[in-house]
């Protein structure tokens, strides 16, 4: 929007400077009125390209944090999942030791009825 008034400022100065040849009179003036308009057009583009670049760099800040923050929950969630991976190793390492235990106890269950067995096919009659 600025650039096209800025453009349309030097399309008026160059007509007006062609319509006048003489030098002196009213499309002097004009050109030099049209001069001054054009440099404060382009200060006003200047500043709102400054505020605009100075607004966006304040965005970038803000989506930066925004991605620290989640960057941070991320290392926190992380950790949770290494820690909840360990628990399930402990259990897996457990259960197969309860596993194991069952069936030493069914072996030690077996193995003494085995020989309550075979030592009472040794007992004498009474």
């Amino acid at each position: 929007n600025s650039f096209c008034t800025l453009l349309a400022v030097a399309v008026a100065q160059l007509y007006f400077k062609m319509q006048d040849t003489s030098g002196d009179g009213p499309a002097d003036a004009a050109a030099e009125q049209l001069e001054a308009a054009q440099q404060l057009v382009a200060q006003e583009l200047e500043r709102g390209m400054q505020q605009l670049m100075e607004r966006a760099l304040g965005e970038l800040d803000r989506l930066a944090a925004r991605i620290d923050k989640v960057d941070a929950n991320l290392e926190h969630a992380s950790a949770r999942a290494d820690q909840m991976g360990e628990c399930r190793r402990q259990s897996a390492a457990l259960r197969d030791q309860v596993a194991s235990a069952r069936r030493d106890l069914l072996l030690a269950e077996t193995l003494d009825a085995d020989r309550a067995i075979a030592t009472a096919g040794h007992q004498p009659d009474v």
